[in-house]
C-alpha cells in the first residue's frame, strides 16, 4: 500500500482550487479597478467561461496522448504563468484589452485541462492506496465545494487587506505550488501502463496516429465509445439534465427567491452559502458510506431528494426554514458528481478515460447555459412558484 500518491493528489487539488476560487472574485474586481468598464469586465469573465466550454471536449485526446500527470503539471503550470501576467503587464503599462482577454481565456482553458487530468490520475492512485474509489472522488468533490464555500468570503477580506493584485500573485503561486507538488511527488503509473499486460505487444499495435488527423481521429474515438456504453450515455444525459436544472436553480431562482420572497438580494449569499455546506456534508458521507449503499439508491436518493427540496422552496416561507432547506438540498444532491466519476473511471478503458472524461464534461457544460436561459424566461412568464414546479417536474 502506497498512499502518498493519493495524498498528493488530494493536496494539490486543494491547493490549486483555493487559488482558482479566489481567482474567481479577485480578477473581476481586479479588471474593474484598472479599466473602469463593467463591460471590459462583463468580456474577462464571458472570457473565462468561454475557455472552459471550448477546451473540456477537446483536451481529452491531450491528456490521453501525453499523459494524465504531465497534462496536470504543463496546465497548472500554465495557468498560473498566465494569471500572474495580469498584474504583471499591468504594472508595465501593457495590458490592453486584447492581451487580458487572452490571458484571462488561457488560464481558464489550461485550469480546466489540469482538473480534467487530475480525475483520470484517480483510478491509479486509489488503487496503490487502497482507497475505494468512492471515498477518492468524494475527498475531490469536497475539496471543490469546500473552496466555493469559503473562498469567496477569503478573497473578498485578501482584496480589502493587501488588494486585487495581490490576490491574483497568490493564484499563481497556488498554481505553482501544485505543479510541483504533482511533478516531485512519488510516480503514479498511468491506468495504461497497469493494464499493458491485457493489452497486444507493442510490436504488433498499429503505431499511435500523429498530426491533425490523428488527434481528430482521438476525439472521435472518445466520442464513439460513449455512444457504444448505453450506461454511461445514459448517466451522462441524466447528469447534464440535473446539472442545468440545479445550477440555474442556485444561480437564477434563488437570486429572484432571495429578492422576491425574503426581502432583499442580500440574503442570496446565505442561501449560496447554505447550499456548499450541505454539499460538503454530503461529500464527507458519500466518501465515508458511499460503498454500503448501492449505485442506484445514491442516484435516485440524490435525485429525488434535490427535487424535492427545492419544491419545498415554494412553500417555505421564512428564512431560517429556506436555509434549512438549502442544506438539505447541498446534502443530498453532492454524492452525484463522485458517483458519476466513480461509475466512469470504472467502466472505461484506460487508455480512452480522459477522453470519455471530456466529453462527459463537455455534455455537463452544454446544458449550463440552457438551463439557465429557461429558468429566466419561466420566471418572466410564469413566476416563481410555477418555475420551481417545472424545474421539479423535470
Amino acid at each position: 500500500m502506497n498512499t502518498a500518491p493519493l495524498a498528493v493528489l488530494w493536496t494539490a487539488k486543494a491547493v490549486a482550487s483555493l487559488g482558482r476560487t479566489m481567482t474567481v472574485v479577485a480578477l473581476p474586481w481586479f479588471v474593474l479597478q484598472i479599466t473602469g468598464s463593467g463591460t471590459q469586465t462583463g468580456l474577462a469573465v464571458a472570457s473565462s467561461g468561454l475557455a472552459i466550454a471550448v477546451v473540456s471536449f477537446v483536451t481529452g485526446a491531450v491528456i490521453d496522448r501525453s499523459g494524465a500527470r504531465r497534462t496536470c503539471v504543463v496546465g497548472l503550470l500554465g495557468s498560473g504563468v498566465a494569471i500572474g501576467l495580469v498584474p504583471l503587464l499591468h504594472r508595465w503599462d501593457l495590458l490592453g484589452l486584447a492581451p487580458l482577454l487572452v490571458l484571462v481565456f488561457a488560464a481558464s482553458a489550461l485550469d480546466s485541462v489540469a482538473g480534467a487530468a487530475v480525475e483520470t490520475l484517480v483510478p491509479a492512485a486509489a488503487r496503490r492506496a487502497r482507497v475505494s474509489l468512492e471515498s477518492a472522488n468524494a475527498v475531490l468533490a469536497g475539496i471543490d465545494r469546500f473552496a466555493l464555500l469559503i473562498m469567496p468570503v477569503v478573497s473578498g477580506l485578501a482584496i480589502a487587506l493587501i488588494g486585487a493584485r495581490a490576490v491574483l500573485w497568490l493564484d499563481t503561486a497556488a498554481c505553482l505550488v501544485a505543479a510541483v507538488l504533482l511533478a516531485v511527488t512519488v510516480r503514479v503509473p498511468a491506468p495504461a501502463e497497469e493494464q499493458a499486460v491485457d493489452r497486444e505487444p507493442a510490436e504488433d499495435r498499429p503505431p499511435a496516429p500523429t498530426g491533425v488527423r490523428g488527434y481528430l481521429a482521438l476525439l472521435a474515438d472518445g466520442v464513439a465509445a460513449l455512444r457504444g456504453d448505453r450506461a454511461l450515455l445514459t448517466l451522462a444525459l441524466l447528469g447534464t439534465v440535473l446539472n442545468a436544472l440545479l445550477s440555474s436553480v442556485y444561480s437564477v431562482v434563488l437570486l429572484v427567491y432571495a429578492a422576491e420572497v425574503l426581502g432583499g438580494a442580500a440574503h442570496f449569499a446565505g442561501m449560496v452559502a447554505a447550499v456548499g455546506g450541505g454539499a460538503v456534508v454530503g461529500a464527507v458521507v458519500y466518501g465515508a458510506v458511499g460503498r454500503r449503499l448501492s449505485r442506484r439508491v445514491w442516484l435516485l436518493t440524490s435525485s429525488f431528494g434535490a427535487a424535492v427540496t427545492i419544491l419545498a422552496l415554494a412553500a417555505t416561507p421564512g428564512q431560517v426554514p429556506v436555509l434549512a432547506l438549502l442544506a438539505a438540498s447541498g446534502v443530498v444532491s453532492a454524492p452525484l458528481a463522485p458517483l458519476v466519476s466513480v461509475v466512469f473511471q470504472e467502466r472505461t478503458q484506460a487508455e480512452l478515460l480522459g477522453r470519455m472524461l471530456s466529453a462527459r464534461n463537455a455534455l455537463l457544460l452544454a446544458g449550463l447555459p440552457v438551463g439557465m436561459l429557461l429558468a429566466g424566461g419561466s420566471l418572466d412568464v410564469l413566476g416563481l412558484a410555477a418555475t420551481l414546479l417545472l424545474i421539479e417536474i423535470g
